[in-house]
């Protein structure tokens, strides 16, 4: 049997180890119950839930017929992290009117995504819904507008 690396299944072995990883590091936490929950409770849940997504996912990709191609380059991916890196400081400093779209924008273009129009409506619908829950449903302290 020929295994295939497709998106599937090395999401699946993603969500696998990022479970299974979380899991040991919630074993250190009492567990509690169900009616007395512990610090450990929720962290074992979800990554019992993660290592169940990851083996379907994986199961999925290993039964796929056909292959797919898996194609990144390092500077993109860099480029990516150094965005999701600078959210925190921006969000900080300008405000979630900045930091979100910001965001949105170097993603999209990054992924090959040039539709500016698409872009916009995402970055002000995806700026719209973070403001309406963490600034004014959960009352966060998070700066709307610029300092």
């Amino acid at each position: 049997m020929v295994t295939r690396l497709n998106s599937d299944l090395l999401a699946g072995i993603f969500f696998i180890i990022t479970g299974m990883g979380t899991g040991y590091i919630a074993s250190d936490y009492a567990y509690g119950s169900s009616g007395q929950m512990g610090p450990g409770y929720l962290p074992f849940w979800l990554s019992a839930l993660m290592v169940i997504f990851g083996i379907a996912i994986s199961w999925r990709g290993l039964r796929a017929t056909h292959q797919q191609v898996i194609v990144f380059g390092l500077p993109l991916v860099l480029i990516i992290c150094a965005t999701v890196a600078a959210f925190g400081p921006l969000l900080e400093h300008l405000g979630m009117i900045v930091a979100v779209p910001t965001l949105v924008v170097v993603s999209r273009l990054v992924g090959g995504h040039r539709n500016g129009k698409e872009i916009l409506i995402i970055s002000v619908a995806l700026t719209a819904f973070c403001a309406l829950v963490f600034v004014w449903a959960l009352n966060g302290a998070i700066n709307l507008w610029p300092k």
